[in-house]
């Protein structure tokens, strides 16, 4: 624990490399429970790479990586897979959205995966108001703005109630307004839910307001 918070993620001594060049260079940090965390770098410095490593999607080279006391990197791919899918929800840039389903049935595909298959009408309306969806449910993405499609996006990774949210660049296809919309929800949920929130970022305006940074230069990582 640290201030009183609890400890949610550990990297003890983590690399990376491809063909011996270094992408991450034994890393060793703390991310606590309720945090909102910023990753900021250049392009190319390893910040995708990071947080694919921290949300079970890529594997280190070297190290370890600590969720919950859990050991990621341990599991088999099947019990890695409903870890991630009940520990963790993901942002992506791009929305990654099914064009074939409506905002809701894209917001419920990780319940298909989990244990409780089914979403009652109650928990449908609560995770549609949270995201300022309720009027487009039935709407299908190509009907949707950026700015709906992310927070289409945003409702789907918090839909299984994750200990952690992961964000890339998830503000990085949205003009201001949307923007800026996209990270009060997502503050929203640090506070009234204790998520801990990690995000992937250029801009340095987002990385201010979150609790601490994650700064990537050359491979190495410092904390700010």
């Amino acid at each position: 624990m640290k201030n009183n918070k609890i400890e949610i993620i550990k990297v003890e001594n983590m690399s990376k490399h491809i063909n011996g060049n270094y992408i991450i260079k034994n890393a060793n940090f703390s991310i606590y429970k309720g945090e909102m965390i910023a990753i900021i770098g250049k392009s190319g410095s390893g910040k995708s790479t990071l947080i694919s490593i921290l949300s079970g999607l890529d594997k280190p080279s070297e190290g370890n990586v600590f969720i919950e006391n859990e050991n990621l990197y341990e599991k088999n791919e099947n019990e890695l897979s409903k870890f991630r899918n009940s520990k963790f929800g993901i942002i992506f840039q791009n929305y990654n959205l099914l064009n074939e389903l409506t905002c809701i049935e894209n917001i419920e595909v990780p319940i298909i995966f989990s244990d409780k298959k089914i979403l009652d009408n109650e928990e449908k309306e609560k995770i549609l108001k949270l995201v300022d969806l309720t009027d487009k449910k039935d709407f299908y993405p190509k009907q949707l703005s950026g700015g709906e499609q992310q927070r289409t996006a945003i409702a789907r990774a918090i839909i299984n109630k994750p200990s952690i949210i992961f964000a890339d660049e998830p503000t990085g296809a949205l003009d201001i307004n949307n923007g800026e919309r996209v990270i009060s929800i997502l503050k929203n949920l640090v506070s009234e839910m204790n998520t801990t929130v990690i995000i992937v970022t250029h801009d340095l305006d987002i990385a201010n307001i979150c609790d601490r940074k994650i700064v990537i230069k050359d491979g190495e990582i410092y904390e700010d």
